[in-house]
């Protein structure tokens, strides 16, 4: 059991549909999750659990991400970070998303 908890720590996925990647949790950005990128971001997110699709519109290209409160000056670097870094790397398709070892 411990052998497959490595394995699928060590997975990443490849952004097909992002309709089952976790946007915050899984690792489809780089080689960590988008958590463990921007943790504050990630502890001020109030959908901790969303999948990509949930938060990117690849119809319009913009990005949704809820908060517990409003973004203060502090984290607004952090955040403008982020959104540039997923607008330079995510293209959504319509086919199955995938993992990828």
């Amino acid at each position: 059991m411990k052998e497959l908890l490595k394995l699928s720590a060590s997975c990443c996925y490849k952004v097909s549909n992002g309709m089952t990647i976790q946007f915050w949790l899984n690792m489809w950005f780089s080689s960590a999750p988008l958590r463990m990128l921007f943790p504050h971001l990630f502890m001020l997110s109030s959908h901790q659990n969303a999948t990509i699709r949930e938060v990117y519109n690849s119809n319009t290209n913009v990005v949704t991400l809820a908060w517990n409160r409003p973004i203060r000056d502090k984290e607004c670097q952090q955040l403008e970070s982020l959104l540039a870094e997923i607008e330079r790397n995510l293209s959504i398709f319509y086919s199955v998303d995938r993992r990828v070892w």
